[in-house]
């Protein structure tokens, strides 16, 4: 990583597309803690660390751009692995639905950041993707192409979309996400304790 930000800092970089990831699937309490910090490194600390790198160049130009690889199970924390959900079993995931979940937060946050500077900061979320990726496992029927995740990436990112879901129909449920964190935030802001935690 210390390479790579070492040369993403050299001025020149106009892109950051940050699309490296690892599955590290299940259950949280077996994961071995070397493959953890391995996992949570590339998933989590890599694109923050790029980003960072790059974007005084990018800001100083006044154009350019971040696109933070994420998956549409950033969304998912609150659907189980067992049973099967909507026909689809989900595997267990903590590790990286938290990592992929604090991407989609940050592309976000700095997205609101950059505003006015001319560049733009997107999280893209696709599905199963065919690929080589978690040892082919999403080569299935109903996986994307990668050539329509890069198609949608880019028309989201040049259309200014904050989050790119390229299977979503139902945009407004990203307008719903951002009504209900509104909500909770107005509602969590003052003294008083809910009343559900009084005796």
């Amino acid at each position: 990583l210390r390479l790579v930000t070492e040369r993403a800092a050299a001025g020149d970089i106009d892109l950051v597309v940050s699309n490296a990831g690892v599955s590290a699937y299940g259950p949280f309490a077996q994961i071995d803690p070397l493959e953890l910090e391995r996992a949570w490194t590339l998933n989590a600390d890599a694109t923050p660390a790029l980003t960072r790198a790059a974007l005084p160049g990018m800001l100083e130009r006044g154009r350019g751009g971040v696109i933070a690889v994420a998956s549409n199970l950033a969304f998912s924390a609150g659907v189980p692995s067992t049973p099967a959900a909507h026909g689809r079993s989900l595997p267990q995931r903590a590790l990286y639905v938290g990592a992929k979940a604090g991407l989609v937060a940050f592309a976000r946050m700095l997205a609101t950041e950059l505003e006015g500077t001319g560049v733009h900061a997107m999280a893209l979320c696709p599905g199963l993707v065919s690929s080589e990726w978690n040892g082919g496992a999403s080569q299935v029927p109903n996986a994307m192409t990668p050539a329509d995740v890069a198609r949608a990436a880019w028309s989201g990112f040049s259309s200014g979309e904050v989050i790119c879901l390229p299977g979503l129909e139902a945009t407004d449920l990203l307008q719903d996400l951002a009504s209900t964190e509104r909500a909770i935030m107005g509602g969590n802001m003052g003294a008083g304790l809910a009343d559900r935690y009084r005796d």
